[in-house]
């Protein structure tokens, strides 16, 4: 739950819509967390019957967005709220708003659970795969 803690705890300034898509959790506490989070004004909770995989969740919650940008997470993620001025959020929409050479952002991860510590890609950075 210290994804959602995360989200739900931010001091974001930037207007954002949460779409949290659970992939057929049975867990309780997970049950009573998103149930909690339905009452919450900015966060759509979109609950599916059985486990159809990450991808068929995520292709769910953009299906649903309606905002100009995009970020997923993970249920193993968590939001930086911890930057001055802001949160993580405010940092890339203000980049992405003030840099029109900027097509996305992207950030280092600090994973929790049973696998901890940051994440450092092995794959080479490749301009001309991203344009």
């Amino acid at each position: 739950m210290e994804c959602i803690d995360s989200i739900v705890s931010s001091k974001i300034n930037s207007c954002v819509e949460v779409i949290i898509v659970d992939d057929g959790s049975t867990d309780n506490i997970t049950i009573h967390t998103l149930e909690k989070c339905m009452s919450l004004d900015n966060i759509v909770v979109e609950r599916l019957q059985c486990n159809h995989g990450v991808q068929y969740a995520r292709n769910i919650g953009i299906a649903k967005s309606n905002g100009k940008f995009l970020m997923t997470l993970d249920s193993d993620d968590k939001i930086n709220n911890n930057i001055d001025g802001g949160s993580y959020i405010d940092e890339a929409v203000k980049v992405l708003e003030t840099d029109d050479d900027v097509a996305f952002v992207h950030c280092y991860s600090e994973m929790f659970g049973e696998y901890s510590g940051m994440t450092i890609s092995s794959y080479p950075l490749n301009e001309s795969l991203i344009l």
